[in-house]
């Protein structure tokens, strides 16, 4: 045999080799089962934390076939895993939304994930719920082979929350809308009454002044003064009712236009508080409908009382342009500046009125305060030529 012709210390050298290769295969075969043991473990933990998600899970292929999904999917969807796994995930999606997940399916394979995607899953009864996805690619290492796993929030609940919300707001604004317009026909009915009663009243009484200012004779100058002085108070009240009636109700919108009556409202407030007003219109005839041209009168009214009131300001500049298929009206001063917390304040009645009203036109507000620098407003607003409601 073999092993007679080699040597004892031979022989011995080999078995010593052959006990060291044993045991590093024992100790190979030890750590093989400790390392399957950590992977039985760790794959117990994730089965654990994957069950236990609060979201719907779902692993699929990369032709979205389901190849696994978490106990969430009997509470989000009604389906049982087994009814599930190796159903394409298209037949959860509402067909109003396929289109849409295809395409979060190659975008998916294109950039690696896809986030924030909301559509409408049928439920096993037939009923729909709101969703929220996001997905990302996986690999397996070993086999190489791609799958997506989607996390599915229902957002059900929270969608009919901002449903509600939002007709809660439409309410409020067509409150808001109908409550200007009642105010509107008041400020009408009021001008009316201060112009065809007041102001008729005044005229008389002027008139009969005069008369009686004539029929006084040149040496009762007592009477004469008092009479001049009455005449003089007369036409500052008459003054007084026209400029109540033309804020009231200006006629001067009617006849002119918005750019005219933008003019001459900021000529009128350097006349009265001696703040210095510079309006720049282009171009010079903006023509709009009657709702929109009342509604950026008034915003334009609020505004110079609030600098008014508020500002202490020396200079006020307007602008109205006219730009694309929208207008905007910008209002800058050189005050105090408003704050945030003024601005955010939901006591501020007049800001609140000035948003709402650019709302009900379809348009958007945005006011920035400087301190000691000013403060800026800026109305923007889409055009439309005809009045709806003459329609």
């Amino acid at each position: 045999m073999e092993y007679k012709n080699r040597t004892k210390k031979q022989l011995i050298e080999e078995l010593v080799n052959l006990r060291g290769r044993i045991a590093e295969l024992e100790k190979s075969e030890d750590k093989r089962k400790s390392i399957e043991e950590k992977v039985r473990k760790s794959e117990k933990k994730f089965r654990s934390i994957f069950n236990a998600a609060a979201n719907l899970i779902i692993l699929a292929n990369k032709g979205g076939i389901v190849i696994d999904c978490n106990r969430r999917i009997q509470k989000v969807l009604g389906y049982t895993k087994e009814e599930i796994i190796g159903q394409s995930m298209l037949k959860l999606i509402h067909p109003d939304y396929l289109e849409e997940a295809q395409g979060c399916l190659k975008e998916i394979s294109r950039k690696g994930y896809s986030y924030g995607k909301e559509y409408k899953m049928v439920r096993k009864d037939g009923t729909l719920i709101d969703v929220s996805v996001n997905s990302a690619q996986l690999r397996d290492e070993m086999s190489k082979d791609i799958f997506a796993i989607c996390i599915i929030e229902d957002i059900t609940e929270r969608k009919r929350a901002e449903e509600e919300l939002k007709r809660s707001h439409e309410l409020l604004r067509n409150l808001t809308a109908h409550l200007q317009f009642i105010r509107e026909e008041e400020k009408k009915l009021i001008a009316s009454e201060v112009q065809d009663e007041l102001g008729q009243v005044l005229i008389a009484l002027k008139m009969d002044l005069s008369l009686l200012w004539k029929k006084l004779s040149k040496d009762q100058k007592l009477l004469l003064e008092k009479t001049k002085s009455m005449s003089s108070l007369l036409d500052g009240t008459i003054q007084i009712v026209k400029r109540l009636h033309t804020e009231l109700r200006p006629s001067i919108l009617n006849e002119l236009g918005l750019t005219a009556t933008i003019e001459w409202q900021a000529e009128e407030f350097q006349n009265r508080t001696g703040v210095k007003c510079k309006a720049v219109i282009d171009p010079e005839d903006i023509i709009l409908d009657k709702d929109r041209s009342m509604a950026i009168f008034r915003i334009f009214q609020e505004t110079l009382t609030n600098v008014a009131r508020h500002a202490s300001a020396t200079r006020v500049k307007v602008s109205l342009v006219k730009k694309a298929e929208k207008v905007e009206l910008k209002v800058r001063d050189n005050g105090r500046g408003i704050t945030k917390e003024q601005i955010n304040d939901p006591k501020s009645f007049g800001l609140t009125g000035i948003r709402e009203r650019a709302l009900s036109i379809g348009g958007e507000v945005k006011i920035i305060g400087v301190q000691g620098k000013g403060t800026t407003v800026t109305v923007i607003f889409p055009i439309r030529t005809t009045d709806p409601k003459q329609k």
